[in-house]
């Protein structure tokens, strides 16, 4: 038998779902996840997208149950993309790994395969000498 969501939280669930594309119910917040699940679905969200919006499910009980019932999913995290649940962190790594989250996310998903920058031979140098290599060093420049 499937729980029911009182109108009122069906009402803030549906509202947070419409105010925001992505919408990331998790254990913990985007800066500090409390669980592997949503930390692992954070950092590939963070691939994606430079704004979707998290939940603190661990901060309101009765939205953690009633998420519950809403999707019909019994874990977190729960992600949702367009108003659609997408699935937890299995199913969000799945998606990846097939190449289909950038597609599942909507619009606002571009993955970062790779940066190039280019810089003055100053800024060069004077990042060189912050990482403490010589200016004639042949090795290459690793910045993170």
């Amino acid at each position: 038998m499937r729980m029911s969501v009182s109108p009122d939280l069906e009402a803030r669930i549906r509202s947070a779902l419409a105010r925001h594309h992505v919408v990331l119910f998790m254990k913990g917040t985007r800066q500090a996840p409390q669980c592997g699940f949503s930390n692992q679905t954070v950092d590939l969200l963070d691939r994606y997208l430079d704004e979707y919006a998290t939940v603190d499910v661990m901060a309101d009980a009765a939205l953690r149950d009633g998420l519950k019932a809403f999707s019909a999913w019994p874990t977190f995290p729960q992600l949702y993309a367009g108003g659609e649940f997408l699935g937890g962190a299995d199913i969000v790594r799945e998606l990846d790994s097939q190449g289909e989250l950038a597609t599942a996310l909507g619009p606002a998903a571009d993955l970062v395969r790779e940066v190039n920058v280019t810089v003055t031979d100053a800024a060069a140098t004077a990042l060189k000498a912050a990482l403490g290599e010589h200016e004639d060093s042949e090795a290459p420049l690793h910045v993170r």
